[in-house]
C-alpha cells in the first residue's frame, strides 16, 4: 500500500535470466522455520532476506513477525554452488518455480518490500506514546479517553501501551493504570 492509502497495482515480475546470475528467488520454509531457514542459508554465506511486520502482543509489547509465514528470498545462482546450499539448508522445503526450475523474482519488487518494511517499523516508531520522554513524578493532562481533561501524576511505564498514574479522584489519590496515548 502507498503512503496515500491506495494500493500499488505492479506486482513482482519473474524475470529471465542468465544462469550463471545471481538471481533473488522464494524459498518455502518448513512451518514456523523462516528464522531456522535464514540462519541456514547465512552461515552458507547466501544472501538471504526475511521481511517482517511490527505487531504487538496482549501486553501491548512490539515484537516482529515474518511478513509472509512460510517464505524467505534467497539470492544465488541457478548453476552454482549456491543452489545445492538452499537445497540442502535446514528449515527449506523448496523454492518456487515452473516446470521443476526455479523462478527468479524481480529486484524492484524486493526493493518496494523493503522500503515498506521501513515505513512500517518507522511508523511504530512515530506513533509512541508521550510516556517516553515522561519521568516518575512529572504531571500529566489526560488529551482523550475516560479521563479526558483531568491531571495526574505519571509513575512509571508498564509496557508498550500502558503506564501508571497517580490520579486525584473525589479528594484522594488513587493509583491507576492508563493507556499512554491518551495522556498529552
Amino acid at each position: 500500500m502507498a503512503r496515500d492509502g491506495t494500493m500499488n497495482a505492479e506486482p513482482m515480475k519473474a524475470v529471465v535470466v542468465n544462469d550463471l546470475d545471481a538471481r533473488w528467488y522464494i524459498a518455502r520454509t518448513n512451518h514456523k522455520q523462516e528464522r531456522l531457514a535464514r540462519a541456514s542459508l547465512m552461515a552458507e554465506k547466501l544472501e538471504v532476506y526475511l521481511p517482517m511486520m511490527p505487531k504487538r502482543n496482549r501486553m501491548g509489547e512490539l515484537y516482529a513477525t515474518p511478513l509472509f509465514p512460510g517464505f524467505i528470498f534467497v539470492s544465488f545462482m541457478l548453476g552454482g554452488a549456491g543452489w545445492t546450499k538452499v537445497f540442502s539448508a535446514r528449515g527449506v522445503s523448496s523454492v518456487l518455480g515452473t516446470g521443476g526450475k526455479p523462478q527468479s523474482i524481480s529486484t524492484g519488487g524486493l526493493e518496494q518490500i523493503r522500503g515498506r518494511e521501513v515505513e512500517a517499523f518507522e511508523r511504530v516508531q512515530l506513533i509512541a506514546p508521550a510516556c517516553h520522554a515522561l519521568k516518575p513524578g512529572d504531571k500529566i493532562l489526560f488529551k482523550k479517553g475516560p479521563w479526558a481533561e483531568l491531571e495526574a501524576v505519571f509513575l512509571k511505564q508498564n509496557n508498550a501501551l500502558r503506564c501508571a498514574v497517580l490520579v486525584r479522584l473525589l479528594g484522594s489519590e488513587r493509583l491507576a493504570e492508563a493507556e499512554m496515548a491518551h495522556i498529552a
